[in-house]
């Protein structure tokens, strides 16, 4: 019998208390009729001597080894050898409450959804050690809602909707990834999940809900994707716009959806961009040298088009108005100043 429901986790050098806490989080689910995919992506450390431990200790635990290819990669190889009736995603350190793959099991079948999205809490470990919990609650009425969705994945404007992007946030019916040819894109580092909910959201028939607040998604500032120095994350966003805006021409969208994006991309360029590529402390080069590189990338025709296009100035923050406004106006020295501030933030841990 096939299992009910296929997990699919990418294991790349994760702590081990993290990889077992995770997966012992899904060997311990009250729905039992599933499989764990744990997908080791070429890790260096003890990753996959632990995932080949547990496929021995529990049949349904199914152990890939590649060779490191990226977290897309190592999602798609899970997705092509999954076979449950429903998919959803872990990441290797995160985890899981006991009754969640349950319950959304169980709206997916009597509701006959394509895809059940459900909530969850934001676990940051800041730099001071402490631990800060965020639950995040979805709304019911407005995930039901097909453009509300499109809307997120073009301009996520809050961390509820951050959460419905998430691949980890919802479980997807199998026959929907089949027959959307669904899989994540290579070559992106930032924002791969937002290109595979917007194809996933705009090719299912039924969307609903499940009021669980029930995945733990850990937020290590000193390891997580969103604070790390990432060198390629200019080249990186470049193919993620590339990639939305062609989304969104193959399926017809309207002009408001290329409007949102256009938004989005601002706040990706004077956020993530900035923070984890030109301001980062782990970047090798000198203050001068960095700044120097910032202002070679913004003269770039790639961000100048991000710069000049039609945006929503009501969505975006006062500080993005402004860095906007110098941009344009090709006027780079505040920035400076901006590196000092993050600084101090992360020294704080704040929340953004």
């Amino acid at each position: 019998m096939n299992p009910l429901v296929s997990v699919i986790v990418p294991v790349y050098n994760t702590e081990e208390t993290y990889l077992r806490k995770c997966v012992d989080s899904l060997l311990g689910q009250t729905l039992e009729n599933l499989e764990i995919i744990l997908v080791d992506d070429g890790s260096t450390n003890s990753c996959g001597k632990i995932c080949d431990e547990y496929s021995k200790l529990d049949p349904r635990v199914v152990v890939i080894h590649q060779e490191n290819a990226g977290v897309s990669v190592a999602r798609n190889k899970g997705i092509n050898i999954a076979s449950g009736r429903y998919v959803t995603f872990v990441d290797s350190d995160d985890w899981c409450d006991a009754f969640v793959l349950k319950n959304i099991a169980e709206v997916a079948e009597k509701s006959g959804a394509d895809i059940v999205l459900f909530g969850g809490c934001l676990n940051r470990i800041g730099t001071d050690g402490k631990e800060r919990i965020r639950e995040i609650h979805l709304n019911s009425e407005k995930v039901k809602k097909k453009e509300f969705l499109l809307e997120a994945c073009c301009f996520p404007r809050n961390h509820e909707e951050d959460f419905i992007l998430a691949t980890c946030s919802k479980i997807y019916r199998r026959s929907l990834l089949k027959k959307e040819d669904l899989c994540f894109p290579q070559g992106v580092v930032y924002g791969e999940d937002r290109v595979f909910a917007l194809k996933a959201f705009y090719g299912a028939t039924c969307v609903t809900f499940c009021d669980v607040v029930g995945y733990h998604y850990r937020i290590n500032n000193q390891h997580q994707a969103t604070s790390r120095y990432l060198p390629k994350l200019p080249e990186s966003m470049e193919r993620l716009v590339s990639l939305m805006r062609d989304v969104l021409i193959e399926k017809c969208l309207s002009e408001k959806y290329r409007t949102l994006l256009n938004t989005n991309n601002i706040v990706i360029l004077f956020e993530p961009v900035f923070s984890q590529v030109f301001f980062h402390p782990d970047n090798p080069s000198s203050r001068g040298e960095r700044f120097n590189s910032f202002v070679r990338y913004m003269e770039t025709p790639f961000v100048r088009g991000i710069l000049e296009a039609e945006i929503i100035p009501e969505y975006l923050k006062k500080s993005h108005k402004i860095a906007l406004w110098l941009c344009r106006k090709h006027i780079y020295w505040p920035f400076k100043l901006v590196e000092l501030k993050w600084k101090a933030q992360r020294k704080i841990g704040c929340w953004k």
